[in-house]
């Protein structure tokens, strides 16, 4: 009988450890799927680390430092009074330009290589359309800096010029009756309505269109860069020149007067000017905001 109690009891021991065994079995065989899983991850995603990712940052990092870089040479020329230096100056900063449209090229073919990446498509637009409107100014700046209007050229750098051109903006969504008609034009549009016309837009006007395209308020109606023909400042313009033989090209059409058939034109100076029935040129305002006010 004791011998029989002896088994039993090492019956039990012997369960046991079976039992452990197979525990480690199975715990060992769980880590090693995890491994392979989490190694079949990785490779999974190599592609998007090596191809997408890591050369994304690192394309933003070489924008960031290039961009910097170009503020401080702008500021360097405004301190400057050594025409030479400040001529290579305008020189180094060209460069950058051409660096800066390169990367950029590299970073937008690498987000369109890539579903996920496009998710951060808008933000790279906005933050290129913002470069573009900053370097657009830049001839303008140096210009100035050149005349030794420091103050006005700083003005333009950091962004309060920017603002006074958007005021225009502002003062139109004021109105009850504010109606924007369509939706802002792309940099790419302006840029052909320009060339289209052989003039250049003023930054006021530049600013409106890119924001609302056309819009209408306090009984004006005024023209952008859009598709539809009576509202588009390429087509309206187009035929105010043809009815209105002496109107100088520097002008464009930013609305039309249905009552009394008054045209109304603005330079890239920011001048409004209006045009009678009898095609007589008279000078209105300073600035569309301006013109928006007093009339």
């Amino acid at each position: 009988m004791e011998k029989l109690r002896n088994w039993i009891a090492n019956l039990r021991v012997a369960a046991k450890l079976k039992v452990y065994r197979m525990a480690v079995l199975v715990m060992t065989a769980f880590f090693v799927m995890v491994a392979l899983i989490s190694t079949l991850v990785i490779r999974s995603n190599i592609h998007s680390i090596t191809e997408v990712w890591s050369p994304s940052l690192e394309c933003l990092q070489e924008l960031q430092t290039i961009t910097a870089k170009y503020r401080i040479k702008q500021y360097q020329h405004l301190v400057e009074t050594d025409t030479a230096v400040m001529a290579a100056c305008e020189k180094e900063t060209n460069d950058m330009e051409n660096q800066i449209k390169d990367i950029s090229s590299k970073l937008e073919t690498i987000i369109n290589s890539n579903k996920k990446a496009q998710q951060g498509k808008a933000d790279y637009e906005k933050a290129t359309s913002a470069w573009e409107e900053y370097l657009s100014t830049s001839d303008e700046v140096y210009k100035l800096s050149r005349d030794n209007k420091q103050a006005e050229a700083a003005k333009i750098m950091i962004g309060s010029a920017y603002e006074s051109y958007m005021s225009f903006v502002k003062q139109l969504k004021q109105y009850e009756d504010f109606v924007s008609i369509s939706k802002g034009a792309a940099e790419k549009e302006i840029i052909e309505a320009e060339e289209e016309l052989g003039l250049s837009f003023s930054k006021e006007f530049i600013s409106y269109t890119k924001e609302l395209g056309c819009a209408s308020a306090d009984g004006h109606e005024f023209l952008g860069v859009v598709k539809h023909k009576r509202l588009s400042v390429v087509e309206q313009t187009i035929l105010a020149r043809e009815e209105i033989p002496t109107l100088p090209l520097s002008f464009y059409v930013v609305e039309i007067s249905g009552d009394d058939g008054i045209i109304v034109f603005q330079d890239k100076d920011g001048k409004v000017y209006g045009a009678s029935a009898q095609h007589k040129v008279t000078k209105l305002a300073d600035s569309l905001e301006e013109y928006l006010l007093d009339y």
